[in-house]
């Protein structure tokens, strides 16, 4: 009787020191386990792109993918350039691109390609010599700082003073907006510059493959429904764009990631800004069933897809395309990656 009563006073004793501690130890010992459980479930290393001062993140696709291209429900917000629907089967790409490209990534090439010195151009053979980002629009977030002293410590006694070469910075607070102002030339350029340091193939998507990922196995007008959605893109007319900053152009791209994503975790294919693609501008599709299609004609203009934060809804769906020359750079068109 008595090693019981014993037994029940240290058994006591023990759940008032657990309910006393517990308190602080839990929340210890919670952070303790998410760390293990972190280094256990390490990222794929193949889910980024290492550009130096930041990485930008990759979503994996299917090995294959099948959809339905164009326009399946023609109506009033129908172009003719959007028919016939027809079936494509894409099978070269592996990753897609999270995001659009944003000021900082872009930042990170004119940076490292053109060692800040504000020789912005690149060599076309078709074109001559084109421009591969507009620093001077109104809307421009990435400018080229010249040579600065700075300080680092005005603490010290003698502070240690540095001279930082000149670079190509985002504004403040612009870092993750995507970038703007871009060719279809500064595009191509910032994919090679990309597969040239990771040893990876990085270009643009074709068209096929940009609407496919668009869809992400949806037949529907948008990823998400058959109707526009102020919760889902960044549009004008549907309460996106403007619930950033209606007065200004800049203010009106979203900051990539704010609204949801699509079933393959892409982020903006719907609406915030224009993406260009590889293709060269064709009128009309064909309506048999096509393995990774691409127009590589001689034609003066390429595609861009998606749509805008300026443009409504009914013009950012899956479907919707567009098409200008390859130099153009405006304040509503960026781009997107693949990796094959």
């Amino acid at each position: 009787m008595a090693r019981n009563d014993s037994a029940r006073a240290w058994t006591a004793r023990l759940l008032t020191s657990i309910t006393r501690t517990s308190a602080f130890a839990w929340p210890v010992v919670a952070f303790l386990l998410s760390l293990g459980s972190n280094s256990a479930r390490p990222e794929s290393p193949e889910a980024e792109l290492d550009l130096g001062s930041v990485r930008l993140s990759l979503a994996r696709v299917p090995a294959t993918l099948t959809c339905r291209m164009g326009e399946s429900f023609p109506d009033a917000h129908t172009d003719a350039r959007e028919l016939p629907a027809h079936d494509v089967r894409i099978t070269k790409i592996r990753w897609a691109g999270r995001y659009e490209v944003t000021n900082t990534e872009f930042a990170a090439f004119l940076n490292a390609a053109e060692g800040a010195s504000g020789r912005t151009r690149v060599e076309s053979q078709d074109y001559g010599v084109q421009r591969w980002y507009d620093d001077s629009l109104g809307s421009a977030e990435i400018h080229n700082v010249p040579p600065r002293w700075t300080v680092d410590s005005a603490e010290e006694h003698v502070p240690h003073v540095r001279k930082e070469a000149a670079a190509w910075r985002p504004e403040g607070g612009s870092e993750r907006r995507p970038v703007t102002g871009v060719s279809w030339f500064g595009a191509n350029a910032f994919c090679a510059w990309v597969s040239q340091r990771t040893r990876r193939r990085v270009r643009l998507p074709t068209e096929a493959e940009w609407e496919c990922l668009c869809r992400a196995g949806t037949t529907t007008r948008f990823w998400y429904g058959n109707e526009p959605s102020q919760d889902r893109m960044n549009a004008s007319g549907v309460g996106g764009a403007d619930r950033f900053d209606p007065f200004s152009q800049s203010g009106r791209r979203a900051p990539v990631g704010s609204f949801p994503p699509n079933p393959w975790g892409l982020y903006d294919t719907h609406g915030n800004v224009w993406e260009w693609t590889r293709d060269v501008w064709y009128r009309r599709y064909t309506p048999a069933a096509v393995e990774d299609p691409i127009e590589t004609g001689p034609g003066p203009h390429r595609i861009y897809r998606g749509g805008a934060y300026e443009r409504y809804g009914w013009a950012c769906r899956s479907a919707s395309r567009r098409s200008g020359a390859p130099s153009r750079m405006t304040e509503d068109l960026g781009f997107r990656v693949v990796v094959e």
